[in-house]
């Protein structure tokens, strides 16, 4: 029997959403990139740990698609889409980076509030 707290704290997953597996090479190659990205945040300027944790957040999105299993892809490809087209802003455009960063923060959320069942 969970206790109430444990309940509220579960989240409820939509009932059609799709098993997503990646294999394990993309698992690897998405580790090795994040564990390099942690390394290499100790001596870059601290923006470029952003600029990695985007590219990931990008490449996770990729290895979905490519599975054939994201549940919304039209999304999500957009989505992907949108992220490399913008990741560049960092280095031209910091303002704007930084404007990028809250605003595709907020549409993930957003997607999540829709998608989540009550």
């Amino acid at each position: 029997m969970s206790s109430p707290t444990a309940q509220k704290r579960a989240r409820p997953t939509a009932p059609t959403a799709p098993e997503l597996v990646v294999s394990g090479d993309d698992v690897l190659e998405l580790m090795a990139y994040l564990l390099a990205s942690a390394e290499l945040c100790m001596s870059e300027p601290y923006h470029y740990g952003s600029f990695r944790l985007l590219d990931g957040a990008s490449r996770l999105a990729g290895y979905a698609i490519g599975g054939g299993q994201a549940r919304d892809e039209a999304w999500l490809t957009a989505l992907k889409r949108e992220i490399d087209d913008h990741k560049g802003l960092l280095m031209w455009d910091r303002d704007a980076y930084i404007a990028y960063l809250q605003e595709v923060t907020g549409k993930v959320a957003e997607h999540i509030k829709r998608e989540t069942p009550p």
